[in-house]
């Protein structure tokens, strides 16, 4: 008898650490849904995007994830998280710098769910360091609502 619920306490124990478990991996899940307009071309990690119109979506959990970007139905690239800041405040926008090699995507952010993801940017053609006077341009983005 004492064996059994010894067995009986092991198992509801063992599931409850389970569904804490599940529940806190989904808790961390986060999903962002987004457009924004690219009034030039712009490098993006390996992409290079055409001036046009964007959507994206952004399935991250703990901050590890992967951004899709969308031109009308088509995928044109998924770029992977590469850093990630806390951003609780502000307004949700892509931060473009321009340099003498072209224009570049620095940042994401979306407050709304209280992160910034930033990118680094693509070897300068010249020397292999990218130069530093660079201009930063924001794009806004448009967030769907949940």
């Amino acid at each position: 008898m004492k064996a059994n619920r010894i067995s009986m306490l092991v198992k509801v124990v063992a599931a409850a650490l389970l569904a804490v478990c599940l529940n806190a991996g989904h808790a961390m899940a986060q999903t962002e849904v987004g457009t924004f307009a690219l009034p030039f071309q712009t490098h993006w990690g390996l992409a290079t995007l055409s001036p046009g119109n964007y959507s994206f979506t952004l399935d991250s959990v703990g901050g590890q994830g992967v951004l899709t970007l969308r031109r009308g139905l088509k995928v044109v690239a998924f770029i992977p998280n590469q850093s990630r800041q806390d951003q609780k405040s502000g307004r949700s926008e892509l931060i473009v710098v321009r340099n003498s090699d072209g224009r570049f995507v620095r940042e994401l952010r979306l407050p709304r769910i209280g992160m910034a993801l930033r990118y680094a940017p693509p070897k300068s053609r010249r020397n292999g360091a990218v130069e530093e006077s660079e201009i930063a341009e924001v794009i806004p983005l448009t967030i769907a609502e949940k």
